[in-house]
């Protein structure tokens, strides 16, 4: 079996070092500070505030569910997104990070 540069590492060296690529992203900083400073939103709010293709804003998102930061609910013919509050609860560097503007 050939060595890949996950298993170099133990398991969560690699999550941790996933949360932080998918951070890496200023578009999705953003949505995590809208859900943040507005609420829970759908795809429609969050691509009319970033000004970006539906497409995009969805990739980002499905980035960020993935990682747990952001929950998604369907509502009625839409999905709602919002923050994964136990999951921020455990990262309070993260929640003063957003606290700094």
């Amino acid at each position: 079996m050939p060595i890949t540069k996950f298993s170099l590492y133990p398991h969560y060296l690699n999550q941790i070092s996933h949360i932080f690529k998918v951070l890496g992203c200023p578009a999705r900083l953003t949505i995590l500070k809208y859900l943040l400073d507005y609420g829970p939103s759908n795809n429609k709010q969050l691509v009319e505030y970033l000004q970006l293709k539906q497409s995009t804003v969805s990739e980002h998102l499905k980035q960020l569910i993935s990682i747990d930061l952001v929950e998604a609910n369907q509502q009625e013919t839409s999905m709602i997104y919002k923050i994964n509050v136990s999951v921020w609860q455990n990262m309070p560097w993260l929640t003063e990070l957003f606290d700094m503007d």
